[in-house]
């Protein structure tokens, strides 16, 4: 295998494991994507920028990961905030 080869296949895994944690944080906040799924073609050739790509939700969902996000902005400490 070519290094680049296995650059490439080292940063689909990890964007695999951050998936799975991902998933797994989002079903223990009560949150199913269900179309949750790394981007193939974003984890090859010379960009090498792996995605996850998060899939369409509904109105449910996007309502669900809103309130998700809000708790966790105003639980964060002062100094990790962004301006």
């Amino acid at each position: 295998m070519t290094e680049q080869g296995t650059r490439e296949l080292t940063g689909m895994y990890e964007a695999q494991d951050h998936l799975e944690r991902l998933r797994a944080a989002l079903i223990a906040a009560g949150i199913k994507l269900p179309s949750l799924r790394l981007d193939l073609p974003s984890c090859s050739g010379e960009a090498q920028t792996p995605l996850l790509d998060l899939g369409r939700v509904n109105l449910d969902t996007a309502r669900a990961l809103t309130a998700l996000a809000e708790r966790a902005a105003h639980s964060a400490p002062a100094d990790t905030k962004s301006p």
